[in-house]
């Protein structure tokens, strides 16, 4: 009943509740300006592949991804934000093109983060 009422599954609440806590203990962590952050091929396939799903994530995707990938959200930010000119540059946007902000679930993007991880032999 729970699982129809919230449309999530245990484990699902489970890994949103390791989320929170995350979110919680690392507020802090990135929050040095004007750092250069280079971005390991793991984490480029993952965010181009979280572009594929959408242009736009929203912020809480955006905060889950710093969690899980362990880079600043603005630098996640300042990524979608070059990704988006760079197809500008390249092609026109058609109308409602990926052009909404998406809320990705946290069990979508480890499943993204585990195939990719796969590809990569890592």
């Amino acid at each position: 009943m729970l699982q129809r009422q919230y449309g999530m599954t245990q484990p699902d609440k489970e890994i949103q509740a390791v989320m929170g806590i995350m979110k919680l203990r690392n507020t802090w962590k990135f929050e040095e300006p004007n750092i250069k952050f280079k971005k390991s091929p793991l984490q480029i396939k993952v965010l181009e592949k979280i572009f594929r799903i959408t242009n736009f994530p929203s912020s809480n995707t955006r905060k889950d991804l710093s969690l899980l990938l362990c880079m600043p959200e603005k630098s996640i930010q300042v990524w979608f934000q070059n990704a988006r000119q760079a197809i500008k540059r390249t092609k026109t946007f058609s109308e409602g093109e990926k052009s909404e902000i998406y809320d990705i679930p946290v069990c979508q993007i480890l499943e993204i983060i585990g195939n990719v991880k796969k590809s990569l032999d890592y």
